[in-house]
């Protein structure tokens, strides 16, 4: 080998090696013991014209063998989850933001035009599809053959799985200018529905017709009251939060206030032992045992957390700048951490997360496949 061929060859590795730092560059960690190393990656930004910067609020789904994810193109795109190759993909003309269901053999999601889908996981084929008439902004949730989905407009949808018929629907009137413009997953408990609203209010219904059974203020002021947090379980109780109060514990059965825990969160937190877990709105991480006492609060990022999954042996936080943190989940310390790039590289919602990879969608549509 000549002097001119080494030269070019030292070149070469230097690029490759630079490039592989690029995705795994941690703080304070060696990139091949870091606890998370990315796997494939993935820069689905759309075109747009210059200070009109489009950002997705949606999430990647993993089943199986398939990552499923609906891009900022008005693509819904199905990987191999292990390698990112490209299986199939539909273009529905329209931004996607509610996130996706799989379940049995169909993918089902909603798009920001209002339109709401069912294509089949095997070659993305369209089974069936309804115009609901406005932006639907939360994966659906699927129960009993039903599918239950909630759009902007603050119109809930109950769905024929099989067929896409509607068979109830229920209007909320709120102010157009008091809410954040989010909306919160409906949630299934002991076959009735429960659902938070961005007027401060979480509501319970007869599965079958849509009869509103209660309803409970949660959180009042004149502004962004917006209950976003996904309904949750615990102990036979509903957990639920807003974005300006604590998480409130109800009777699922009459609304009625059992207490409020001293944590801002609105976003589903993570059941981990016999504790919940809470991303905070003031960039913490706390644990909450049943009783609705704090058993441990960790201060992770200086904004607002997103999400916290259990990973592995800890715990996979998120905030909305864009930080991915590895925290232990017993001493609170962060052991390792990665900036997604640059700024609006926020993270809205909660990755995919199976025993192998775990996979998540920056706001700048850039999709990362950890393992």
């Amino acid at each position: 080998m000549n002097y001119g061929q080494l030269l070019l060859l030292s070149l070469l590795s230097l690029i490759v090696g630079c490039s592989n730092f690029g995705l795994d560059q941690i703080q304070g960690v060696r990139s091949e013991s870091a606890p998370l190393k990315v796997r494939w990656a993935k820069n689905l930004d759309p075109i747009y014209e210059t200070g009109n910067l489009p950002i997705h609020l949606g999430a990647p789904v993993i089943a199986g063998e398939r990552l499923f994810l609906a891009d900022g193109a008005g693509n819904m795109t199905a990987y191999m989850a292990e390698n990112g190759r490209e299986l199939w993909s539909a273009q529905d003309n329209s931004v996607s933001h509610s996130g996706v269901l799989v379940h049995d053999d169909l993918v089902y999601y909603g798009t920001a035009q209002g339109r709401f889908v069912a294509r089949k996981v095997s070659d993305g084929s369209e089974l069936w599809v309804i115009d609901l008439g406005a932006s639907v902004e939360t994966a659906p949730t699927f129960s009993s053959g039903r599918l239950f989905v909630q759009l902007r407009n603050h119109q809930i949808f109950a769905l024929d799985a099989a067929t896409g018929k509607i068979l109830w629907a229920y209007k909320r009137s709120v102010p157009l200018l008091t809410t954040l413009q989010r909306a919160a997953r409906p949630a299934v408990y002991n076959n009735k529905l429960y659902v938070g609203f961005a007027d401060g209010t979480v509501a319970s219904f007869n599965v079958e017709e849509g009869i509103m059974l209660w309803e409970r203020k949660i959180s009042i002021g004149d502004k962004f009251v917006d209950v976003d947090m996904t309904p949750t379980f615990f102990n036979d109780q509903l957990w639920i939060g807003s974005a300006t109060s604590d998480v409130h514990v109800l009777d699922p059965k009459t609304g009625r206030i059992i207490r409020t825990v001293d944590v801002m969160s609105s976003h589903q937190p993570l059941r981990y032992g016999e504790n919940l877990v809470f991303g905070s709105n003031r960039g913490e991480v706390v644990t909450i045992n049943p009783q609705g006492k704090v058993v441990l609060k960790h201060k992770i990022s200086t904004n607002q957390v997103s999400s916290v999954s259990n990973w592995k042996k800890g715990f996979v936080v998120t905030d909305v700048e864009g930080h991915v943190f590895y925290v232990d989940p017993v001493e609170g310390k962060i052991l390792w951490q990665k900036y997604l790039g640059h700024s609006a590289s926020g993270i809205f919602a909660g990755p995919a997360v199976t025993k192998e990879r775990l996979a998540l969608l920056s706001s700048r549509h850039r999709l990362y496949v950890f393992e």
